[in-house]
């Protein structure tokens, strides 16, 4: 079974699911080196998929939440300004 090319698309699915999963763990330059591929090709195709995969990483991470009895929340400070006001 090959890869398809969807209307008016230049890439795979398979090829964009890879390259995405690839930027995830990298950055879309190095990314794109490895694809042989356009900077700006993977940087489009990752802007388009982060928005599933954040609602799929929110899911799984509310799903392990609500299982676990010893959840922990931790707050950090952080500084607004260096050496200015923290919330």
């Amino acid at each position: 079974m090959g890869a398809r090319v969807g209307p008016k698309q230049r890439y795979s699915k398979l090829f964009r699911s890879h390259a995405v999963e690839q930027a995830l763990g990298s950055t879309a330059v190095h990314s794109a080196r490895m694809q042989q591929a356009p900077a700006s090709t993977i940087q489009r195709i990752h802007h388009e998929a982060v928005p599933a995969e954040c609602e799929r990483i929110y899911e799984q991470v509310w799903k392990e939440a609500k299982e676990t009895s010893d959840l922990v929340l931790g707050v950090d400070d952080f500084a607004s300004k260096k050496g200015r006001t923290y919330n």
